[in-house]
């Protein structure tokens, strides 16, 4: 099984607040479910954390939503470390 997943957007990764200029650094399924319930994650960021949510129930251990990625350090960065956009975990234990 994959350990780790990014999906690469046009965003930053999943804003809860979109007067915000830094996305939510990490979620967990169930956090995601209560986000789209209360419209906190709307339109086109919900197939993208749906997608996300699906992959850790299926043992993804980490998924990685980022994007405005600038630089090659950047695009590096990513691989190495889950310090850029949101990330998801908590598989079927976490939820």
């Amino acid at each position: 099984k994959a350990t780790k997943l990014i999906f690469v957007t046009n965003v930053k990764g999943v804003f809860g607040n979109p007067n915000l200029n830094k996305p939510i650094s990490n979620l967990t399924p169930a956090k995601i479910d209560q986000m789209i319930e209360n419209k906190n994650i709307i339109e086109g960021m919900i197939p993208k954390v749906e997608n996300a949510k699906k992959a850790i129930l299926n043992g993804v251990k980490n998924v990685q939503i980022v994007g405005d990625l600038k630089t090659e350090k950047e695009w590096q960065e990513i691989l190495n470390n889950e310090n850029f956009g949101t990330v998801i975990s908590g598989g079927k234990y976490g939820y």
